[in-house]
């Protein structure tokens, strides 16, 4: 299903980048177009603009070009706004919008990882993410395994971001480590993506790498 949605979308991210849209313009389009379709309403017709918004969101961040264009034109508001927004889509009761939404959310954070300084610059991405872990992590409960999946490839994305460390105070993180052993038991077919994630984060905290070590988590050497 998720791949019929996103193969609809494509002659909509085809036709910008085609048109060649200017930066300013294809922050506008994103502003008055995509984020509002995007937003939560209730109702089958809100939920199908939604889904083909998101499906659309996800084509054009896989565009290398159109995120070079990005970079350029205010992606930290773009980023910030989106992340917002596709949260609220990690409870939608279609599960592919919530992989939809997932899946933006990884391509996003990827973006943020190559502005130099981001949470320096942007106190708002730190809080942004501080409010956006603990419904990430509530994904992993999902009834979709696929939702599972994508949520495993957002976190080890977001915990991959150069300065990530000055984001999460220590207690959240051994909270995250926590929730993440009890699925590393339950879950065998995200066994590598959950140990990647735990090898990451026990890297941010010196007593996280303890407990993983208590717990028999074999921690590996991380190649950045």
């Amino acid at each position: 299903m998720l791949e019929v949605v996103i193969e609809n979308s494509l002659p909509i991210a085809l036709k910008i980048k085609g048109d060649h849209v200017a930066e300013r313009r294809l922050h506008d389009f994103y502003k008055n177009v995509l984020l509002p379709s995007i937003k939560w309403h209730a109702g089958r017709t809100a939920a199908t603009v939604r889904k083909v918004a998101l499906a659309c969101q996800y084509r054009l961040l896989q565009n290398k070009t159109t995120t070079k264009r990005m970079r350029s034109a205010c992606i930290l508001d773009i980023a910030l706004q989106s992340m917002r927004l596709l949260q609220t889509n990690l409870e939608d009761y279609d599960a592919t919008s919530r992989q939809l939404a997932a899946s933006c959310l990884d391509k996003i954070l990827g973006i943020c990882g190559t502005i130099d300084g981001v949470f320096h610059s942007s106190s708002s991405v730190s809080s942004t993410l501080r409010h956006l872990l603990p419904d990430l992590m509530k994904c992993l409960d999902d009834t979709s395994a696929d939702v599972r999946q994508t949520t495993f490839r957002v976190l080890e994305t977001l915990f991959s971001l150069p300065g990530i460390s000055s984001v999460f105070p220590s207690a959240v993180l051994k909270d995250t480590v926590e929730l993440l052993l009890v699925h590393l038991d339950e879950q065998e077919c995200a066994y590598g993506l959950i140990n990647i994630i735990l090898n990451r984060i026990s890297k941010l905290d010196f007593e996280i790498e303890k407990i993983l070590i208590e717990h028999g988590v074999g921690l590996q050497p991380i190649n950045t």
